[in-house]
């Protein structure tokens, strides 16, 4: 048990050592604790001159979340579903989020113009912070989609899984030792692979068995996937480890 509790602080130390651009202020929130803001993906580059396109997904399953973008009310973002992007202009943009009536993240993001983001919402023990991920839209070589996997399954932190997508007669795609944030640590689970357009079936596993399956999923030629892998709050990280949601979008 201690080395999973070490584990975790850990990851949650390399979290906040991993932050990238994201600006953080702290928010109170009504009877979930204190809430501070983390990001990734929002990195330096090129000027660009065009608007920045930023989508929220609410990946704990405590209720409805509400997001204010640059002073703009962005509506409810229900658990486990994303907003479409919203068009905000490039630079320092404000992002609140609120529940139940209390502000759980306020922070200030740094966004490129003519570049798209997820900003996906989630909990470490009572503190909320969000992690802003680059998407690149690119669109995948002929006859080819394009896939990457983020980890977000916060009951079941400790445990590292392989991921695998299967078409047969065509294409597998193996992820070895995914955890929980472990795209804040490594730059490259936030990029996108190519996959032959077909039928797959995914699944997750560890040394000693099959953990959750998605079969199938077509993935369709020239379109762009995120899958995300969450974990409900209210179990045990033992019995979270056997429910894992995985929630594969297209985002083009």
């Amino acid at each position: 048990m201690k080395k999973y509790i070490y584990l975790f602080v850990a990851i949650v130390c390399g979290l906040v050592a991993c932050t990238k651009v994201v600006d953080t202020t702290t928010g109170t929130g009504t009877g979930t604790g204190t809430g501070t803001g983390t990001g990734t993906g929002t990195g330096t580059g090129t000027t660009t001159t065009g608007p920045a396109f930023i989508k929220f997904y609410n990946v704990m399953d405590y209720g409805d979340i509400v997001v204010n973008l640059a002073g703009v009310g962005v509506g409810a973002v229900p658990i486990y579903y994303p907003t479409i992007y919203k068009t905000t202009p490039a630079g320092i943009n404000n992002i609140k989020i609120s529940f139940n009536g209390g502000t759980i993240v306020d922070i200030n993001a740094d966004l490129l113009g003519d570049k798209y983001y997820s900003c996906y919402l989630y909990r470490v023990g009572y503190n909320w912070r969000v992690s802003i991920v680059r998407d690149d839209l690119t669109t995948p070589a002929t006859g080819k989609a394009n896939v990457r996997v983020l980890d977000f399954r916060s009951q079941a932190y400790f445990d590292y899984v392989k991921v695998r997508f299967f078409s047969p007669g065509g294409e597998q795609l193996d992820y070895a030792n995914r955890n929980f944030l472990d795209h804040l640590s490594y730059d490259t689970f936030t990029t996108f692979k190519p996959l032959q357009a077909g039928t797959y079936r995914i699944t997750v596993f560890n040394d000693s068995t099959t953990l959750a399956t998605k079969t199938d999923y077509p993935l369709e030629a020239g379109k762009v996937y995120s899958m995300v892998m969450m974990t409900p709050a209210s179990l045990t990280a033992a019995q979270a480890l056997f429910r894992i949601n995985l929630d594969v979008q297209p985002i083009k």
